[in-house]
């Protein structure tokens, strides 16, 4: 917690500062206090931070006041110099909670600067050994975060007291055998281990997490043909024409989900508009083309095509990219009001765009 009990103190300016905000007073006997709320008590670092800019004047002589188990310890400063970084005032000893602080008296000369003070565990000593099998969790209750770590026929959690830049540093984290219910997995060893082996082979990744998404919509499917293809094109295992889920007692999701687990990611352009393209083309009957990936799969309209509904969907994860479209007439087709699809809220003044495309075969539905 930070307090200015007394004096007048203003937001800084100064650059650098830490976490891009301190104050500064120009009063004299102004004071800034920092209490922090420690975990358990022990020997504790005390780390401090000033800010101020080249040329700035700052307190020559401003005063740090640590109290801890023992008493006050007091220690002068000059903020002219090594400020826009930490300065070790020394190690404490502190009890656990809110009884310790450190209060910063104005000195003389220009302004004195509050900015930050951290608190460095060396308790405990040691380094912790952070297993492949871990992973963070927030604690609503506790408003901090945990680490769990699965690792040699136990769950472990330490709790995680951050000193406000957002990284887990030495000593700030502190084994914990009464962790929050809201942290405490309710999984047996062998349960939690196997949950992280199974985050881990599917979910880890980006592309590992699309896949996932995507073969879960494919598997909770019925009555229905779907398909897959790579933005690219160039892995035949994701250029699938649309294959039968659970239609009339033929199923081949087992098929469409093999295929879609042995696709290869490999770093290429996002092509979005021939990507699309290569999808219209392949619903589209007569226009000679199939987009590399088979005959249109509509039926007759003695069969029922006309009323045979498809859906395209794109997913990317950056702005496309790649060459115009192959198709002429896809131009401006958002925006050239040939059509009663068309106009606004769509239309726009440019050609060859993704709505472009993707308002091409609407219109040619």
């Amino acid at each position: 917690t930070f307090t200015k009990p007394t004096g007048n103190w203003s937001e800084s300016g100064a650059f650098p500062e830490y976490n891009g905000s301190s104050d500064y007073s120009n009063d004299a006997g102004a004071t800034a206090t920092w209490t922090p709320n420690l975990p358990t008590a022990g020997n504790y670092e005390v780390w401090v931070y000033w800010a101020s800019s080249s040329g700035w004047d700052r307190d020559a002589s401003a005063q740090y006041t640590i109290h801890d188990t023992i008493g006050d310890h007091v220690f002068v400063r000059d903020q002219r110099v090594n400020y826009g970084q930490w300065n070790l005032m020394g190690t404490f000893s502190f009890a656990a909670g809110s009884s310790g602080y450190v209060t910063l008296t104005r000195g003389s000369g220009g302004a004195t600067s509050a900015d930050a003070v951290k608190f460095v565990s060396t308790s405990g000593g040691g380094s912790i050994s952070i297993r492949n099998a871990h992973y963070y969790v927030w604690s609503a209750a506790e408003s901090k975060p945990y680490l769990v770590i699965i690792d040699g026929g136990s769950i472990e959690y330490y709790e995680a007291n951050d000193d406000g830049d957002d990284l887990v540093e030495t000593g700030e984290l502190t084994p914990t055998a009464t962790p929050p219910a809201d942290v405490v997995t309710g999984r047996s060893y062998v349960d939690e281990r196997q949950n992280f082996a199974n985050w881990y082979s599917f979910y880890r990744k980006r592309e590992l997490t699309a896949t996932a998404a995507i073969a879960n919509v494919i598997n909770n499917m019925q009555g229905v043909q779907i398909g897959l293809r790579g933005i690219n094109g160039y892995d035949s295992n994701i250029v699938q024409p649309v294959h039968k889920i659970k239609v009339g007692g033929v199923d081949e999701t087992s098929t469409l989900l093999n295929n879609l687990y042995s696709f290869e990611l490999r770093m290429y352009g996002t092509p979005l508009r021939r990507g699309l393209e290569a999808v219209g083309r392949y619903f589209h009957q007569n226009d000679g083309q199939t987009g590399g990936i088979g005959a249109s799969p509509y039926a007759s309209a003695a069969d029922g095509g006309e009323c045979q509904q498809s859906f395209a969907i794109l997913m990317t994860d950056g702005y496309w990219n790649g060459g115009l479209p192959y198709t002429a007439a896809i131009a401006n087709n958002d925006g050239d009001h040939d059509s009663g699809y068309d106009g606004a809220p769509y239309a726009d003044t440019y050609s060859d765009t993704l709505a472009d495309v993707a308002m091409y075969y609407y219109e040619n539905d």
